[in-house]
């Protein structure tokens, strides 16, 4: 019910937030009302011109119920993340098109974000549309049977309408480990990724969408995802995740950054702290 966006101040011109990021939330609170925190954090002495901004953007969001806080600071990262501590359930940003490095995954702040948030966090990464609009005609989501996929699943039957297809994809892994003589391992692999499939779609059965799965065989799961979304033309891919300790940089697992790398549509990632 609660979600915080930050909101990155620009003063040229350019769009506040990527099209698919305030679509995201208009498609959530048309099934349940929102309460929206429009933050942006500004240099000292420019909260009137943060104020004049974050006006301007809560224009993308009519009818919503929405609140602005323009605050003055050289610590974006400390200023969101105490907002962030005040009850929200969800922590929403916009990423950067650019490709991951060694040292970030979508941008230092976005990372710490991530890493650090008391909420669950959504990261969308989409691509420019001259046309402004984004649509949702076919969104992919990925499942291993784990909460994190059932929570996108979530996320992806919320943003559906009537004219959306939601498919709810499983890759059962081939490799030389995967089966002995008789094949038995690679058979309950795939009863299993039924099982996944098939609870997920019952559940999008109960929110109303129509969703599809399918089962796919593969040695590499981040690569047939890939050739899946593009064989769909998918608008939209939905990742489950959470946070892998252990490393100063965020990691959410090397075949998650193949796919936010290669994949053409928006991708968006749901991570559960």
């Amino acid at each position: 019910h609660r979600v915080l966006v930050p909101v990155r101040f620009r003063s040229d011109g350019a769009p506040a937030m990527p099209r698919a990021a305030a679509e995201v939330l208009a498609r959530m609170g048309a099934r349940n009302p929102l309460s929206i925190t429009l933050l942006t954090v500004v240099g000292p002495g420019r909260r009137a011109d943060g104020t004049a901004f974050l006006d301007a953007v809560r224009r993308d969001f009519p009818g919503a119920d929405v609140v602005t806080k323009a605050v003055e600071s050289d610590d974006a990262a400390g200023v969101i993340l105490a907002e962030a501590q005040k009850n929200y359930d969800l922590l929403l940003l916009g990423a950067t098109e650019r490709l991951t490095t060694s040292d970030t995954l979508f941008t230092s702040l976005v990372d710490l974000l991530v890493r650090s948030a008391p909420c669950t966090t959504l990261v969308v990464k989409a691509p420019v549309r001259r046309d402004g609009a984004q649509p949702f005609r076919s969104i992919v989501v990925p499942t291993n049977g784990k909460v994190e996929a059932k929570t996108a699943a979530e996320l992806g039957f919320t943003l559906a309408d009537a004219q959306t297809a939601v498919h709810i994809l499983n890759v059962v892994r081939e490799d030389r480990d995967a089966t002995d003589a008789s094949g038995r391992m690679v058979r309950q692999r795939w009863d299993d990724g039924r099982v996944f499939v098939d609870d997920l779609c019952a559940l999008g059965s109960a929110f109303g969408a129509r969703a599809k799965g399918e089962l796919r065989r593969g040695a590499e799961a981040d690569a047939v995802i890939l050739d899946f979304v593009h064989e769909h033309r998918a608008d939209v891919l939905i990742l489950g995740t959470a946070v892998h300790v252990g490393s100063a940089r965020l990691f959410l697992g090397s075949r998650v950054e193949r796919i936010l790398n290669e994949a053409a549509c928006t991708v968006i990632v749901v991570n559960t702290p």
